[in-house]
């Protein structure tokens, strides 16, 4: 690490019916940025299935998706000063439900290393998008049932 450089993780958070994938080229360039060499990369990966060809398997709701970004958080980001969070769409719900949840149950200490939250196209009131469609195809989605009962 350079001098007044710290141990900074930028992790990203991918949104409905997308992958860690999604964020591969912004991590390239990141990563290939010399004045960025003390940024490490990570990805918090979920299941966000548009068909459900398991029944027998239950897709997870937000409150579990923030229970699972906060166990990423705690071990596969552990070694970070600092972190960033990127989110994009449904992500920065699960980022800021995570967040709630942390403050509401007394461990807002444990916050401290997070520097900044950037959200793309988080859809906080819910999206208007293809709302007839995913209300109708995806309604048993527990992401999309939870994102359309915000409105």
């Amino acid at each position: 690490m350079g001098v007044g450089t710290t141990n900074l993780g930028v992790v990203f958070i991918h949104g409905l019916f997308s992958s860690e994938e999604t964020w591969d080229p912004l991590a390239r360039l990141l990563e290939s940025d010399e004045e960025l060499a003390h940024v490490a990369v990570r990805r918090f990966g979920y299941a966000t299935p548009k068909f459900r060809f398991r029944p027998d398997r239950r897709t997870p709701d937000y409150n579990d998706l923030a229970e699972r970004l906060k166990t990423f958080l705690q071990y596969d980001a552990a070694g970070h000063d600092r972190l960033f969070l990127v989110a994009h769409s449904q992500g920065g719900l699960i980022v800021q439900r995570y967040l709630a949840r942390m403050i509401q149950s007394g461990q807002g200490q444990q916050l401290a290393k997070i520097r900044g939250v950037v959200l793309f196209a988080c859809p906080n009131g819910g999206s208007d998008f293809a709302l007839p469609l995913r209300s109708a195809w995806w309604s048993k989605n527990p992401q999309v049932r939870t994102g359309t009962a915000q409105r």
